[in-house]
């Protein structure tokens, strides 16, 4: 795997285009892993097996098909936790803004 550099983590830390922005079930917003990260940390677990059961990983999906953020993708794929994504989502942001600095 490719390491990532300052400009691909500033790039997968930065808001999506206005198109590409993820709606939660419950009406929020994400524009960017920060707002996964705070909507990860306040949706009811309701809404969150709304968006992460057996059929489907939304969150997962739209960190690797929008974020474009592969490493984070995979590892929050393989979880059904609302703790332990965020816990992997907030990790990531740490090690991105760590280079970026």
């Amino acid at each position: 795997m490719s390491r990532i550099n300052k400009e691909n983590a500033k790039n997968i830390l930065s808001n999506v285009p206005e198109d590409k922005v993820f709606w939660v079930n419950d009406g929020r917003v994400l524009r960017n892993l920060q707002d996964l990260s705070s909507a990860l940390a306040n949706i009811s677990e309701e809404t969150f097996a709304y968006h992460v059961n057996n059929e489907k990983n939304d969150f997962g999906n739209w960190v690797n098909g929008i974020i474009s953020d592969k490493k984070l993708a995979n590892e929050i794929a393989k979880t059904k936790s609302k703790g332990n994504m965020l816990s992997r989502v907030n990790k990531r942001i740490n090690q991105l803004n760590s280079l970026i600095k």
